[in-house]
């Protein structure tokens, strides 16, 4: 695969795989009482932190056998893209209190770093970094997928506070069917790579 589309398939995974994220939603509600430049900077900070810490990661497991890591991170598109349908199906009724913890967390903090501290601990271990890590050890260009998954990110980024009253009437469930869908679609297309 060419450089462009190594940075054009870590950019619609990362970003359509952010999209119904809890990060996402917090951003939303952030973006009602905070400075939309130092949530954007803020947020944007911990996502490029946590691109680099799924870079290493990928690039630890890409050192494995090379068809090893073909199979895991198929595995790992379908697995994630399963994990996301399946929270979305199961979750049948909108939760509107699952984000409440965000207000009780940045009173009294920095806009900034209350941003930051809340999108960086939020994003430990969530779909996204592992779909980063997982696209790092796929493909041999960490360049490309760490420029493709930061863009994804602050794509969605930008969607959220661009776009925070139509994101508001999304159900969080659809997003979530859109996600987990088009992770197994990208596992479908990885086994014809």
């Amino acid at each position: 695969m060419s450089y462009l589309g190594i940075y054009l398939t870590s950019l619609v995974v990362i970003f359509v795989g952010e999209l119904p994220d809890k990060t996402m939603i917090s951003t939303i509600i952030l973006a009602r009482s905070f400075s939309r430049t130092k949530l954007f900077i803020g947020a944007g900070l911990a996502f490029i932190s946590q691109t680099i810490i799924s870079i290493v990661a990928g690039r630890l497991v890409g050192t494995l056998a090379r068809t090893l890591v073909v199979d895991v991170s198929t595995a790992c598109f379908f697995i994630l893209g399963g994990v996301v349908l399946y929270r979305a199906i199961r979750n049948k009724e909108e939760d509107a209190t699952s984000t409440a913890w965000v207000r009780e967390k940045v009173r009294g903090q920095s806009q900034l770093v209350a941003a930051f501290l809340i999108v960086f601990i939020a994003e430990f271990g969530d779909i996204t970094q592992l779909a980063t890590i997982s696209l790092t050890a796929r493909f041999n260009s960490t360049l490309m997928v760490g420029l493709g998954a930061v863009s994804g990110l602050l794509l969605a980024l930008s969607v959220a506070l661009g776009a925070s009253v139509v994101l508001d009437r999304i159900p969080e469930r659809r997003l979530e069917i859109f996600a987990g869908g088009a992770l197994v679609v990208a596992g479908i297309l990885s086994l014809f790579q």
